[in-house]
């Protein structure tokens, strides 16, 4: 694994899955920055790989972006590539805005974040 950029999909165990993920998740910012998209034969999920911890539930400062991101890459992969990219684009407008969940350090409750990426 010298050359990491050789490989453009790494098929392992789920122990080893979960560690390389994790440490992967580091270099865009986190688990929450990651998301997780598991083939199948016949069928593709598209999911948050981690979400927050139980104890932030109820309080406000939930991360949205774990299931904002799975979305990007739902869209594309049915096909809606403009719609993606709108996505894609409005959550950049919101984060280069400086509005930011609480969770990545901003002040935005997820409500506050969504609705920033909707307007």
């Amino acid at each position: 694994m010298r050359c990491p950029s050789r490989f453009d999909v790494m098929v392992m165990g789920n122990l080893f899955g979960d560690i390389v993920s994790d440490l992967c998740a580091g270099l865009v910012g986190g688990r929450s920055n990651a998301p997780s998209i598991n083939h199948a034969p016949d069928a593709v999920m598209f999911t948050a790989g981690h979400g927050d911890p139980p104890e932030v539930a109820g309080t406000g400062a939930a991360n949205p972006l774990p299931l904002l991101l799975p979305a990007l890459h739902m869209l594309a992969h049915l096909g809606l590539s403009d719609e993606s990219a709108a996505l894609r684009k409005a959550i950049e407008r919101t984060l280069l805005a400086g509005t930011r969940p609480i969770a990545l350090g901003g002040h935005s409750t997820p409500e506050a974040f969504c609705g920033a990426v909707g307007d």
